[in-house]
């Protein structure tokens, strides 16, 4: 117990040097690591919701006479763990605070949305994201603005693109996976695919989510020209040349594609082999061709664990 407590002082303690520092168990496992990113997938197990949630909220408040609990990224429940905190959610008993944090409330539960006080919290502006990051970090402009507007007005997730240099790096393998995708160079996808299973999954749809973001670039590119507001600024010379030589690609099939692809990683399936698909239907879409989505294409076979 005092080796536990020791460690939520450390993270308090860590907290209160930066509001914005990442220090949840979840996404942090251990404190001995600067990498604010896990390789396990991030999810609460009705197993978890009742060591870590239940059994402390049944303790009485040792001062203040309120027990206070808050969920991170409570859209991470698997559905038997939804199920079990509904129960709770509905007798928390006397003096008892829930706080449920999410970027993505349309996964929750209805029931648990219709039981809960909405708070909206609005995104920072591009430009003062840029600015914390000159003035706090030393980034250079140039790089600032590009992480400035990847964040989508998130500073937290800003700091971690700059602390976390592989995943910023990672947005370079981005063209270098539609490039294989379009070839359809089979050698080349599959030492592609290889090489992304290696990432780990939560890595995975980070780079997937930078995918959506490159594509969403395409898109505005295409209906607006030069005046569109880009996140890779940098690429804007590759933008425009994937915009002039494949003028029939189908970007709308392309993004759906890969929000397939995030979905599929969040489940049990074999990532190789998903990517190795998803690759295929990309090649298809950007030549201008009909696109199934790629459950279809997935036997049974690619089920894993």
């Amino acid at each position: 117990k005092l080796v536990a407590l020791a460690e939520r002082v450390k993270r308090v303690a860590i907290l209160s040097e930066n509001p914005y520092a990442i220090v949840d168990y979840e996404r942090r496992p251990s404190l001995d690591s600067a990498d604010a990113v896990s390789n396990k997938q991030i999810i609460y197990s009705k197993e978890q919701l009742g060591r870590d949630l239940r059994r402390k909220l049944s303790l009485a408040p040792v001062e203040g006479g309120y027990r206070v609990a808050v969920l991170t990224d409570a859209d991470r429940m698997r559905p038997e763990a939804a199920n079990a905190f509904l129960k709770l959610l509905e007798e928390p008993g006397n003096r008892t605070v829930l706080i449920l944090t999410t970027d993505r409330p349309d996964r929750l539960l209805p029931t648990i949305r219709s039981r809960c006080q909405l708070l909206r919290f609005s995104r920072l502006h591009d430009d003062d994201v840029a600015r914390a990051l000159i003035s706090r970090c030393s980034v250079d402009e140039s790089t600032a603005k590009t992480i400035a507007r990847m964040a989508d007005g998130s500073f937290s997730s800003a700091l971690t693109l700059v602390t976390n240099e592989e995943l910023f790096s990672t947005r370079s393998l981005v063209l270098d996976f539609l490039r294989a995708s379009f070839t359809q160079n089979s050698e080349q996808v599959v030492d592609f695919a290889e090489r992304l299973n290696r990432m780990g999954r939560e890595n995975l749809k980070f780079f997937l989510t930078l995918t959506l973001g490159w594509l969403r670039d395409l898109l505005l590119f295409r209906t607006v020209g030069d005046e569109a507001p880009i996140v890779n600024l940098d690429q804007l010379s590759e933008i425009k040349k994937f915009s002039q030589n494949l003028p029939s690609a189908h970007l709308e099939s392309m993004v759906d594609l890969v929000e397939e692809a995030i979905r599929l990683t969040e489940r049990n399936m074999n990532l190789r082999l998903t990517f190795i698909v998803l690759s295929h239907a990309l090649g298809q879409a950007m030549r201008g061709d009909p696109v199934d989505g790629l459950i279809d294409s997935l036997s049974d076979e690619s089920l894993v664990f």
